[in-house]
């Protein structure tokens, strides 16, 4: 629940206690008992009297690691949402995406990104003229293209004639 706040139409304060409940609050609140002050002016010459009124509203929310106004739960689960390598767009607003950690990519951010190995992605590939074994389970080995050797395929072969 969440309390909104807001204050009765300006009135005399020379008018009685008792008749006061001419001076109402706004339309679905209601008068803070207690809560009479001179927090207003009538005109440029006197002070004017008010109520603090009160209206308690229920506010839909969605637990953490849930999204949207249905509350579906961000990628991975909820409790691993993003894969815990990033973080989940939640929330009533929220549309349930991953902005993932650097180095980390996929929907949930399962996977590293491009050119990135190892088990937390901080890994860079070091592949020239190959590709590389690239992932969270790799480990960012070369395969070279034809006509290239070396731990990085950063050598051309030697060919005979």
């Amino acid at each position: 629940m969440r309390t909104l706040t807001a204050r009765s139409k300006c009135f005399s304060c020379r008018i009685s206690i008792s008749s006061s409940f001419l001076f109402n609050c706004p339309f679905g609140f209601r008068q803070r008992a207690g809560s009479l002050a001179q927090d207003c002016t009538m005109s440029s010459m006197t002070g004017g009297c008010s109520y603090e009124c009160y209206r308690e509203v229920k506010e839909n929310r969605c637990c953490p690691g849930h999204w949207g106004p249905d509350c579906i739960e961000c990628p991975e689960t909820a409790e691993r949402s993003c894969s815990n390598n990033g973080v989940c767009s939640e929330g009533m607003g929220g549309n349930g995406t991953c902005s993932c950690k650097d180095g980390f990519a996929g929907t949930a951010c399962e996977d590293c990104a491009p050119n990135r190995y190892g088990p937390n992605c901080g890994s860079e590939c070091t592949c020239v003229h190959g590709l590389c074994n690239s992932g969270l389970l790799h480990d960012g080995k070369c395969t070279c293209f034809s006509g290239y050797k070396g731990d990085n395929c950063d050598q051309g072969k030697t060919f005979c004639t």
